[in-house]
C-alpha cells in the first residue's frame, strides 16, 4: 500500500524506541500528532536482506508459507517478498493491535523515515 500525501508534512512522529526485538524486521515505535487514522502510537517496522532467519537453513517466514502453500496446492510463493517497511497501529508499549497495514507502508525498501513522510510525518528534530 502506497498513500503518499505528495510531499505534505500533516505532522510530527516522535521516536520513542526500537521493540518487539523478537521480531524480523527492525521495528520502531512513534507517537505521531496528530494521530494516524485514530492511533496516537504506531509501529514502522522495516524489514530488510539482513533480517535473521527463522529457521537453520536461513529461509524466512515467508519462504516457509510459500512451502506449505505449494503442498496444499496453493500458488503462494512469498519467498520472494523482499524489502519492505509497514506501519501497524500499536499501544503505547510497542504491541502491534492490528498487522493491517497503515498509509504509508511500501514494498522495495527498508527505510523508517520514508514510509512515515508517506504518511505524512516528519519525525520530531528533523524538520
Amino acid at each position: 500500500m502506497i498513500d503518499d500525501t505528495g510531499g505534505k508534512v500533516v505532522g510530527t512522529a516522535t521516536f520513542l524506541g526500537k521493540v518487539n526485538p523478537e521480531s524480523r524486521g527492525d521495528q520502531r515505535l512513534y507517537r505521531v500528532h496528530p494521530p494516524l487514522e485514530g492511533h496516537d502510537y504506531i509501529v514502522v517496522s522495516a524489514l530488510g536482506d539482513n533480517a535473521p532467519p527463522l529457521d537453520p537453513a536461513g529461509n524466512s517466514i515467508f519462504f516457509l508459507a510459500g512451502l506449505v502453500g505449494r503442498l496444499l496446492g496453493k500458488e503462494l510463493d512469498y519467498g520472494k517478498r523482499g524489502m519492505e517497511t509497514f506501519i501497524f497501529p500499536s499501544l503505547d508499549t510497542g504491541k502491534v493491535v492490528d498487522w493491517g497495514e497503515l498509509p504509508g507502508s511500501f514494498q522495495g525498501r527498508a527505510d523508517h523515515a520514508e514510509a512515515l513522510r508517506r504518511a505524512g510525518y516528519v519525525e520530531e528534530g528533523t524538520l
